[in-house]
């Protein structure tokens, strides 16, 4: 912190500060990469989630492991989706 302020009082400290801007403007393309990824992902998961379970509606549905297990198990939740 000294050396900062000690910077700053002798006019020296926009040559330290000089290539933030730089650094930032690169975080925040890194950042966008990494947001479109994540959407992507989302996406592909989303598509994956869609899928139907023959068994609910098939010959077996009525048995003990698919309504107890089975439905329970597939049954979308907010519980899941919190961390």
């Amino acid at each position: 912190m000294a050396r900062v302020l000690a910077a700053r009082a002798n006019g020296v400290l926009g040559r330290h500060t000089s290539r933030w801007p730089v650094l930032l403007a690169r975080q925040e393309h890194l950042a966008q990469a990494v947001r479109l990824e994540v959407k992507r992902k989302i996406e592909e998961a989303g598509s994956w989630l869609k899928a139907g379970l023959p068994a609910l509606r098939g010959p077996s549905a009525g048995a003990p492991w698919v309504k107890h297990v089975l439905r329970e198990l597939s049954r979308p939740s907010l519980s899941s989706l919190i961390p």
